[in-house]
């Protein structure tokens, strides 16, 4: 793990340990959009958040997202305006719930 991945960690550990895995509803898309705000020039979008059925996504697969997302603002240089942006997300504002579900999805097939 390099330092970088090691900031991200440990942005991300705590909120794991306390079962939070993303923002929920509006507060995901206007984190979404806030990364959009910050791309730098070139084709590069931030990963997309889950929509639609992504509600009912298992929280390991919200928080690996996040994860994702974290790690594209590192590449476009805005990683400590993104943790500050998710920090100031209200913890109840947060999808939260057990994490080792990875395969388990809350929506009927």
């Amino acid at each position: 793990m390099n330092e970088f991945d090691a900031r991200i960690r440990g942005f991300l550990d705590p909120l794991k340990s306390e079962g939070r895995s993303s923002p929920a509803g509006l507060y995901r898309s206007q984190f979404y959009e806030f990364l959009c705000s910050r791309r730098l020039p070139g084709p590069n979008a931030p990963p997309f958040r889950l929509i639609l059925g992504g509600s009912g996504e298992p929280n390991a697969d919200k928080h690996q997202r996040l994860t994702e997302q974290l790690r594209w603002a590192l590449l476009n240089d805005c990683l400590d305006e993104a943790t500050e942006h998710l920090r100031s997300i209200p913890s109840e504002r947060w999808n939260a719930g057990p994490m080792d579900e990875s395969q388990r999805h809350s929506y009927p097939y």
